[in-house]
């Protein structure tokens, strides 16, 4: 079984001269997908250059969305597994022999999920602190940085990131939740290994549900639980009150995400 490790880099304009310092870990192969919308290739013509001569695979994307950037990345690999980046985080010395340990601990799964912690060494989030399969609720949790995928199975499943979704996109969150929900629909095999592969500083961004964020999520409901969507956007406006309480009462909540469930219905 091959274990060579592909690594993903989603990258946004300036982004790009963030990426060298993901390098130098023993990847089997650097793929890195850089967006310049409405800006001059010319002037990151040195870098990509530059990049390619270290022998990282430079795709350019002339348009944004995060999700068109994972589907492209991930289309362009040629390694057995994938491990899903952003420019701005940083790996453990040891990273890329923490994935092979943990893939053949785990050679059955389709798609691992791991763990941030912060430079400090703080967890990112409440992690279990053993290794589980997931199931549709606990993929909630899931942050797309976290994802290792195994590309005989991708390839197979033709299951990718929803290009409505994600930053960038019209509906700016939910990408990870929606391609695993897709992928468990697939019949994935979705392994949770309590081994950190990422560091990242904790920010707080990721919990701002202000009436934005709550279109979205409820367009994201919509996408992921159909007609029963309406029980689960109630479902999800009680248990987050505390989070959304200094942006919108609990029936404005409600009201912003039948928002986002007629805007995604209109647009299906």
């Amino acid at each position: 079984m091959s274990l060579e490790i592909g690594l993903v880099i989603s990258t946004l304009l300036d982004g790009i001269f963030r990426v060298q310092h993901q390098l130098p870990f023993g990847w089997s192969q650097v793929v890195v997908v850089h967006q310049i919308p409405g800006a001059d290739i010319q002037q990151y013509a040195q870098e990509h250059d530059r990049l390619k001569a270290l022998g990282v695979d430079v795709i350019v994307q002339h348009f944004g969305g995060l999700s068109k950037s994972r589907n492209a990345g991930l289309k362009a690999v040629k390694t057995a597994y994938a491990l899903i980046m952003d420019d701005d985080v940083q790996f453990p010395q040891d990273v890329v022999s923490r994935l092979q340990n943990s893939i053949s601990q785990f050679p059955a799964a389709d798609i691992y999920t791991y763990q941030i912690q912060t430079p400090e060494g703080i967890p990112f989030t409440h992690y279990a602190e053993n290794p589980f399969m997931h199931n549709r609720r606990s993929i909630a949790r899931v942050r797309s940085v976290e994802l290792c995928v195994n590309m005989s199975w991708y390839k197979d499943s033709k299951v990718s990131f929803d290009e409505q979704f994600g930053l960038g996109a019209t509906f700016k969150t939910g990408e990870e939740f929606i391609f695993l929900n897709d992928a468990l629909h697939k019949q994935a095999k979705v392994q949770y290994v309590p081994v950190v592969v990422s560091i990242h500083p904790m920010e707080s961004s990721g919990k701002l549900l202000d009436a934005a964020q709550l279109v979205n999520k409820g367009a994201m409901i919509k996408r992921v639980y159909g007609w029963l969507s309406p029980i689960y956007m109630l479902g999800f406006a009680l248990k987050k009150r505390k989070v959304y309480a200094q942006h919108a009462s609990f029936f404005s909540a409600l009201r912003y995400m039948q928002q986002g469930r007629l805007k995604y219905q209109s647009y299906g």
